[in-house]
Formats: C-alpha cells, sequence, structure tokens
C-alpha cells in the first residue's frame, strides 16, 4: 500500500486531497452557491460573492483544516477520526459563516 491509515504519509497525503482539492474545487463554491440560494441570492449574484470572497475564504479554510486533519488523520484512531472532524467543523463553519455574512449585516445597518 502506497500510504497506511496512522503513517505519516497517510496523514499527508489523505491532508492534501481533502484540504487542497476538495476545498477549492468543490467545498467553496457549494458553500457559497448553496447559501445564496437560501438567502435568496440570484445565481448571478452568488457567483460575484464567490468571486469577491473566494480567496480568502480558501486560503482560510486551507490554514484552519491542514493542522487539524494532520493531527486528526495522524494521532486519531480511525474510529475516532470521523468525531475530530465533526468537532473541528463546529469551530470552522462558525467562522466561515461569520466571514460570508459580515458584509450581509452591514448592508442591513
Amino acid at each position: 500500500r502506497f500510504a497506511k491509515p496512522g503513517t505519516a504519509r497517510f496523514a499527508v497525503v489523505q491532508t492534501f486531497l481533502d484540504c487542497g482539492i476538495n476545498n477549492f474545487i468543490t467545498y467553496t463554491p457549494c458553500f457559497y452557491l448553496c447559501t445564496g440560494f437560501v438567502k435568496g441570492y440570484t445565481l448571478e449574484r452568488s457567483m460575484d460573492v464567490l468571486k469577491q470572497e473566494y480567496f480568502v475564504a480558501c486560503t482560510g479554510i486551507f490554514g484552519f483544516w491542514t493542522p487539524v486533519q494532520l493531527a486528526n488523520f495522524y494521532l486519531m484512531p480511525p474510529h475516532l477520526v470521523t468525531y475530530g472532524v465533526q468537532a473541528a467543523n463546529v469551530v470552522q463553519k462558525m467562522w466561515l459563516s461569520w466571514f460570508s455574512n459580515r458584509t450581509r449585516v452591514q448592508e442591513r445597518r
């Protein structure tokens, strides 16, 4: 096997796939398009917000998740990995929700 669970190589490969590829290609665009729909934005407005905030959102997510996932995949027993991700997920979603809505709150004032 290329990378066995619990090894440093496994942690680096999994982290790169999750934080590097998934975040930039799928997660961030889906987050902005779905939350834009819930907020009542048009597709064009959702895409504009995504374009304006893409770099900061992606780098913030990458900066948060990279150390979390490295520790999670390397140190956590496989049966607890999901729990580690979910605990960190709550913190990260609070930040992303604040970041993506901060201008919306200012517009309402």
